[in-house]
């Protein structure tokens, strides 16, 4: 018996010994070719303006075109499907090594319900080499079960191992051509088409999720700690497409009651422009090409007023 609990705890010890070596390899040489990786390549760099949100802000504000109108410089950190828990965590190493002025933080009814809304709300793949950080750990702590989270902490290799086929040699050429396109647009995936959309909407159920308030709230402080100027805003969607959402405007309400007592800036797409015409969007939740270029135009003005009042 007791030969077998050496062997058992040799075992173990050569596990752990391979385990954290092969672990720091994967962290340091390893990623996956997504716009996360993208946005955490970015540092020592100054922005007036960025973005953030889900596709709903990556697919329909065209930074390019926003630092254009407005001469500053913007950048694009929306990402697909994600909730205000990766938002947190993408702004928290981002914040890191770079400066942001202002952040247009996109909130709706989707991103209030990210887990109805969105098929995968927090991806935990993008952000296995931020595992250990103090500072985001408790984020993997309430989205991973429970068994995964100690687990991964007592073989951390086991976090790769899982989630190998998203992962790339860091330098390998198959990121390049994504890369430069991010580069080219400032972040933004905006539509290369004017494609008119077949709406074809199912009633949902919308509520005010606990767990996204809580996120919420950490962007709004972590904010708060780097000097970064908030400005809420809703982009656009169909004008017939309250009748599908049910409590749509409790998300609503929700915004607009923070943002008067946090005196934070609320531009919600209704009062910035005219989307009822059908032929702004691709689908029911995003913009068209021209749809994104309306409505980048239509915020762009919307913000040169509101940093000329912030400076005067």
């Amino acid at each position: 018996m007791l030969r077998f609990i050496k062997k058992i705890l040799l075992f173990i010890i050569i596990i752990i010994v391979v385990n954290y070596p092969i672990s720091y390899f994967f962290e340091k040489w390893f990623a996956t070719t997504s716009k996360q990786t993208w946005i955490f390549e970015h540092n020592g760099e100054n922005y007036d303006i960025a973005t953030i949100g889900s596709s709903r802000v990556l697919n329909m504000i065209d930074t390019k075109l926003m630092s254009d109108i407005l001469m500053k410089k913007a950048i694009n950190l929306g990402t697909n499907g994600s909730n205000f828990a990766e938002h947190l965590l993408i702004l928290n190493q981002f914040l890191k090594t770079n400066k942001i002025k202002y952040l247009l933080l996109n909130t709706d009814q989707f991103s209030f319900n990210s887990k109805v809304s969105y098929f995968y709300p927090f991806h935990e793949y993008e952000f296995l080499r931020y595992f250990f950080d103090e500072e985001t750990k408790y984020i993997f702590k309430d989205y991973l079960p429970v068994s995964k989270y100690y687990l991964w902490h007592l073989f951390p290799l086991i976090r790769y191992i899982e989630y190998f086929q998203e992962y790339d040699f860091l330098y390998s050429n198959s990121k390049s051509k994504l890369f430069e396109n991010y580069d080219t647009q400032r972040g933004s995936s905006i539509p290369k088409k004017n494609r008119e959309a077949i709406f074809n909407a199912s009633t949902q159920q919308l509520r005010v999720d606990e767990m996204d308030k809580k996120y919420f709230h950490r962007i709004i402080n972590l904010c708060e700690q780097n000097n970064v100027s908030i400005i809420f805003i809703t982009t656009p969607m169909p004008s017939h497409m309250d009748k599908f959402k049910l409590n749509s405007n409790l998300s609503y309400d929700f915004i607009k009651q923070i943002s008067d007592s946090l005196k934070i800036p609320y531009l919600h797409f209704n009062d910035i422009g005219d989307f009822s015409d059908s032929t702004y969007f691709y689908d029911m939740y995003h913009t068209n090409n021209s749809g994104s270029i309306y409505y980048t135009q239509k915020l762009s003005e919307k913000i040169t007023k509101l940093i000329n009042s912030d400076l005067n």
